[in-house]
């Protein structure tokens, strides 16, 4: 499901919703109930993402450069985004976390992402409530989780406990995962493996009463 969007219906968008997430790459509204918009705009001659949501709000012309991708194996954001959604859907546990694509006019600016409405991520407090036995079943759905990217050639370097969400039945979605420190191989990568399950071994001391 792609997220259409002109100079005016983006700009009410962006006044009526509050961001529910803001990270480096951009932020999350809520969209439609069901789904989360992730605007994300990169940094560019040292214009910030506050800058070019200004610049939507006041109706001025926006450059196509902002939504170009600086990296440099693809063309243009549309092109790794569309990449990035079909890689993902080939995997088991996060098939489903981009729905579409995000467009202002006919430039790519973001993801349609799905909206798990019951999962809390693993820096919610809630997580001081589960038993060891508990955590270690969330740790464990955790890996498999994170070891069904890796045999997809996927490393998100970014493994963080606000990246890592979990419902009352300890099933587990791995967020951000369409930003750009996650690494689409394709070939196992031994380096960004092994970043990952450094990471991963500092989660699992978190996990740890």
């Amino acid at each position: 499901m792609d997220a259409h969007f002109d100079s005016n219906n983006l700009k009410e968008f962006l006044k009526t919703n509050k961001p529910i997430g803001k990270g480096y790459f951009g932020s999350c509204y809520l969209y439609n109930n069901d789904y989360v918009l992730k605007a994300m705009v990169e940094e560019s001659k040292k214009k910030s993402n506050r800058v070019i949501y200004k610049e939507i709000k006041e109706d001025k012309k926006l450059e196509e450069y902002y939504f170009k991708t600086y990296d440099t194996n693809y063309t243009t954001k549309e092109e790794r985004l569309k990449e990035t959604m079909e890689r993902l859907s080939y995997t088991k546990y996060s098939y489903d976390l981009i729905q579409g694509l995000a467009y202002y006019y006919n430039y790519c600016f973001g993801t349609v992402l799905k909206y798990y409405k019951d999962y809390l991520t693993l820096a919610h407090s809630s997580i001081y409530n589960l038993s060891q036995e508990e955590l270690d079943e969330l740790y464990h759905n955790i890996e498999v989780s994170y070891e069904d990217l890796f045999n997809n050639y996927i490393y998100p370097l970014d493994i963080r406990d606000e990246n890592i969400m979990f419902n009352n039945n300890l099933e587990v979605k791995l967020i951000d995962l369409d930003d750009g420190l996650t690494f689409y191989n394709y070939n196992k990568s031994e380096k960004k493996e092994e970043i990952c399950r450094n990471k991963l071994k500092e989660i699992r001391k978190d996990l740890k009463r």
